[in-house]
């Protein structure tokens, strides 16, 4: 080992000498590009962390040739799959077959069951578990009076629709969808009570998709993967507990660092290291942090079979739960790919589109990650496995017709990317909950550019920052602060998640950049519509968890900003904040939105805000709690919060339950051809009990 230090520390040198003397002339540039592909099998050095890396490699392949060692792919090999005791054998063995498999557009890697593809199209597996999602909820949608599960109280309802016209048989299943906000442990907490109450009423079977944003991702991902929710209700009284003032050093200390292994983190971030993966924040503190915090219960678990380090869960292993579509919906989490100032053309030019604000979103789920944007006015996207997320792809040359073009091949048809280690679900849910990744132009957009008020606003900036902000209002990017560019300050984040890109395409707003930024998608709103409004999932009503806090002047404020981010990008949405029912959205326990405007159809919203009503849970208020446990920066959670913010979401689903069912059995009359107009708006409760 003190051999490969020596030559490694006296190649890195004279690689440092020679970055420093040579131009950036064509022939230097390629030699650089000749001698770092030989030695360190990548291109030259660009940051402190590849100089480090290519030393590494220097030093590994020098031992190598001069069998002094192994060489640096065979160190790669080892840091690829987690350590022995990390997981159970048979995820072992689909790590090892994942890392192994070749990923391609095109070209001699290409496989028609793992590529990297173009375009709008869902993937094979989602279109797969859509059909046999649907056959099993179809008998959800039968006439039944089976009593309601799980219920202490007297109160007995059906379970199911308590439909009295059941769906034809030759008639087409509703497709419903969950989708769940963001705002910290609250949203996570909130999510676990209104999942209980789908179970409790039989709703759960009905739910082809749900989807997640930040917080709600925390409960709804691992529950998709396999846990219960009895296993999570329990990892959160045992684990939440972080407080962000001067106890975060000792409560990390004393709560969470004995429970992680050490060397799976060092392992982890070695490996992530060793595959050329950038490294930020995320990935080395506080993604751990929030797995062992929420994905602790397969590492508590008693059966030996069962369980698998919080370090080291994978979001494919929902494929292997899910894919006979009898146990949980099509799960999707969401990040955003914000814009910034200094980007390239393309992506400058699609900021300017009125198809998008704040930047694109990104979905990830069990089967695909990616996201869509349009080119030429049209709608396509880039995918890639789950699986590879984090790989490095190369350019596919086109062969020349004649051998002497070898020299002058510059033709690009196609990316391809070899081997790789598999990226675990505690960087990706750090990933999609990363709310301090929030930019300071961010900042100014959400709390003084006209959608909140002013007072709601002053509760979370004090009137210095406020000054500060102000700038980024009228100053020209020229501006300099203290040194430095104004665009530069504005668009500045704490270490966010980055990952390899996979978008090359030519025509991909990305296809300049080597990597990409994924933050928190609340920075945009906090409601994760866009993935649900895709046109090819034909999503007939969304069932919406709204766990953030609601303003006295913009109630349902997220949906509002929802409404008009589909309106930008022409997707069919109900008529929100002009309806008839915005009216009273913020006060009553569900709203129903289905207006559309003329000649436009789409999904049907129904609308459940986290606020106090009829149902709040005893001695729990939930106005009360946003001024303090539930607030989205709080970590801190005693079981009595769980205990009690989980079974207000609850007893609200249960308390709207009736209407549910009375806007179900009119869809099912639509679905059948009766002449049945869709509701417009909902009984008030106590007519729906009483009848």
């Amino acid at each position: 080992m003190k051999k490969k230090l020596v030559v490694g520390v006296l190649i890195f040198t004279l690689q440092s000498y020679v970055q420093a003397s040579w131009s950036d002339t064509t022939w230097s540039d390629a030699a650089r590009s000749l001698v770092g592909t030989y030695f360190f099998g990548s291109s030259y050095l660009i940051n402190k962390t590849d100089a480090l890396r290519l030393a590494v490699k220097s030093a590994y392949n020098t031992a190598y040739y001069s069998n002094l060692g192994e060489s640096y792919d065979d160190l790669c090999a080892r840091y690829a799959l987690p350590p022995v005791g990390a997981v159970p054998s048979h995820i072992s063995t689909q790590l090892e077959l994942f890392r192994q498999t070749p990923i391609a557009s095109i070209g001699k890697n290409f496989s028609e069951q793992h590529f990297l593809r173009k375009g709008s199209e869902l993937g094979t597996f989602e279109q797969d578990f859509i059909k046999a999602r649907l056959a099993y909820a179809r008998k959800f949608f039968s006439p039944s009076d089976e009593p309601f599960k799980n219920i202490p109280d007297a109160q007995q309802l059906p379970y199911g629709y308590k439909l009295q016209t059941g769906l034809a048989e030759d008639k087409e299943v509703p497709r419903i969808a969950v989708c769940l906000s963001g705002g910290g442990f609250r949203a996570m907490i909130a999510s676990l009570g209104f999942w209980q109450a789908m179970a409790d009423t039989g709703m759960t079977g009905s739910v082809l998709y749900d989807a997640n944003l930040s917080g709600s991702t925390w409960c709804s991902i691992p529950w998709s993967i396999g846990a219960t929710l009895e296993e999570l209700k329990a990892t959160y009284k045992k684990y939440a507990k972080v407080r962000l003032d001067t106890h975060l050093v000792s409560d990390i200390k004393n709560y969470i660092m004995p429970n992680i292994k050490q060397h799976h983190l060092i392992n982890k971030v070695t490996s992530a290291f060793l595959w050329d993966q950038p490294l930020s924040s995320i990935r080395v503190l506080y993604g751990p942090l929030i797995g062992q915090m929420t994905l602790s219960f397969w590492e508590d678990s008693q059966s030996d079979e069962r369980r698998q380090s919080s370090q080291y869960l994978y979001f494919w292993q929902a494929l292997e739960y899910i894919k006979d579509g009898t146990q949980r919906p099509f799960p999707i989490a969401t990040a955003l790919l914000p814009f910034e100032s200094k980007t390239t053309s393309k992506m400058q030019a699609l900021a300017k589109q009125p198809f998008s604000d704040n930047g694109l979103w990104m979905e990830f789920n069990p089967e695909s990650v990616g996201f869509e944007y349009f080119h030429e006015q049209k709608l396509t996207g880039a995918w890639v496995p789950s699986f590879a997320l984090g790989r490095q792809f190369t350019t596919v040359l086109k062969e020349p017709k004649r051998w002497y073009r070898i020299f002058q091949n510059d033709k690009t048809i196609g990316w391809e990317s070899e081997a790789g280690p598999v990226q675990t679900v505690d960087y990706w849910a750090g990933t999609w909950g990363s709310a301090f990744t929030v930019a300071p132009k961010d900042l100014y957009r959400i709390f003084y550019s006209g959608n909140a008020s002013k007072n709601d606003s002053e509760s979370f900036l004090t009137k210095s920052v406020d000054t500060i902000l102000s700038y980024f209002q009228t100053a020209a990017d020229s501006t300099i602060i203290g040194g430095m560019a104004l665009n530069t300050v504005k668009d500045a984040r704490l270490y966010p998640a980055e990952f390899n890109n996979f978008a090359l395409f030519d025509d991909s707003p990305f296809n300049k950049k080597s990597t990409i930024i994924a933050v928190d998608a609340g920075i945009d709103f906090n409601l994760p519509f866009p993935p649900l409004l895709r046109s090819e999932r034909k999503i007939d009503v969304i069932i919406v968890g709204d766990w953030s806090k609601q303003q006295t002047d913009i109630p349902a404020k997220e949906l509002v900003l929802a409404e008009a981010w589909a309106k930008n990008r022409r997707v069919p949405f109900p008529i929100i904040k002009n309806s008839e029912a915005y009216k009273t959205v913020g006060t009553v326990p569900m709203t129903l939105f289905n207006e559309f405007e003329e000649g436009q159809s789409g999904p049907a919203i129904l609308y459940i805000p986290l606020i106090d009503n009829q149902f709040n849970a005893s001695d729990f208020s939930v106005s009360t709690c946003f001024d303090g446990a539930c607030s989205t920066f709080n970590f801190d959670y005693t079981p009595h919060y769980v205990e009690k913010l989980s079974e207000h979401v609850q007893n609200t689903v249960h308390g709207v339950y009736p209407q549910i069912c009375e806007f179900i059995q009119d869809l099912v009359r639509v679905k059948n051809g009766e002449k049945a107009t869709m509701i417009q708006s909902l009984k008030p409760l106590d007519q729906l009990v009483q009848s």
